[in-house]
Formats: structure tokens, C-alpha cells, sequence
């Protein structure tokens, strides 16, 4: 899985997590051949609720002409149906696994201001910035973030995994074909972001 970046605008620097345990994801399996709802909620072990993403070709790279290099050439994807979860994981939930596993908060998390810059004093507890429990967890490394999914796996009984690029974007896109999912205008994303 290529790794996800995730910005977070605060106090005149940007923080860049990479790899934030962003939503999980259930094969189609794990309920029903053919779902009977749009969504499905579980208690166990946390509150999660998954909202199903149809079946779609997906197309995959610079739609929009302005990209990276490596987001060319554009390419496509079938998709099967799946199940996902409609919050990224919070803090709250990291906190839970971190307190039910036997990890151990890893250190360091890399940020941008005047320049690429990497602490070892930040951590997923320890941002840089206020957090609440509802917030999305952040400082959270892809080796992490399989842990989580596999904890989560393991405590609920279902198959659950962090979501392929393919996946991402087609949840994440909601059918669309705009560079963001409300449409072309750059300004409106923080009407939308968290």
C-alpha cells in the first residue's frame, strides 16, 4: 500500500503525517454476499460504523492535469464492493488498542516548516497540537497502523485491513471525477476537512 499523507495546518507550520491510520476496511465477505443496508455498525472493539462502497471501475492518477510524475499515466481499477469505515480512527480508538496491546508508543514524526523537519518528541499522544479523543490520530507509522487493523481483526472477529490506493480513492472521490469530491474549488476544502 503506497503511503497516504494527511496535513494538518497548525500555528504557521505544517504537520505531515505519513501513513495515518486514516479508515479501516471490510471485505465483502464479512457480512453477506449483497449487503441489505448502506451501512453497518459494530461495538466491539470500538464503536465503528462501515458504510459500503459498491463495486466500480475506478480510474487511477492525474485527472486533473496538474500532478505529480508519478501519478502518471492514468490508469484503471475494477473494484470490488467493500466495507468502510466512515471516521478515520481517533485518538480515542488508537488509545484503546495502545492500552488493550503490548505496544509501545513509538517516537518521532516528520513535519514541515521552512523546510522538512523530524522530531523525536512527537508521537500519536503527543502531536505537536491539541487533540481531542474525537480527533483523527495522527504520528502513526505503517507497521502501526497494520497493528491496529490486526487488533481490530482479532477483538471484532472480522477481517479488517487498511485500504488499498484504489480503494481510498474510490471511497474518498464518492463517484466523482473532480479533483476534490465536491468539486474543483480548492477553497472549499476546509468547509469539508477535519
Amino acid at each position: 500500500m503506497p503511503s497516504m499523507i494527511f496535513i494538518i495546518n497548525h500555528d504557521q507550520r505544517v504537520l505531515i503525517f505519513t501513513v495515518l491510520v486514516a479508515f479501516l476496511c471490510l471485505p465483502l465477505s464479512s457480512f453477506a454476499d449483497r449487503p441489505t443496508a448502506a451501512s453497518c455498525q459494530l461495538q466491539q472493539p470500538v464503536n465503528a460504523t462501515f458504510k459500503w462502497v459498491s463495486p466500480r471501475k475506478i480510474q487511477l492518477g492525474d485527472l486533473a492535469g496538474n500532478g505529480q510524475a508519478d501519478e502518471r499515466p492514468i490508469y484503471e481499477v475494477n473494484l470490488d464492493g467493500f466495507w468502510m469505515m466512515d471516521t478515520e480512527v481517533t485518538v480515542a480508538m488508537y488509545s484503546r488498542f495502545m492500552q488493550q496491546s503490548s505496544k509501545t508508543i513509538a517516537s518521532g514524526c516528520g513535519f514541515f516548516s521552512d523546510g522538512w523537519q523530524y522530531s523525536n518528541d512527537l508521537s500519536w499522544a503527543t502531536p505537536g497540537f491539541l487533540q481531542t479523543p474525537q480527533h483523527p490520530v495522527t504520528c502513526v507509522n505503517w507497521l502501526d497502523a497494520n497493528a491496529f487493523a490486526d487488533w481490530f481483526s482479532k477483538r471484532s472477529g472480522l477481517e479488517v485491513f487498511l485500504p488499498t490506493e484504489a480503494q481510498w480513492e474510490a471511497a474518498a472521490r464518492a463517484g466523482t471525477t473532480s479533483p476534490y469530491f465536491h468539486g474543483d474549488d480548492v477553497q472549499r476544502l476546509c468547509q469539508f476537512g477535519n
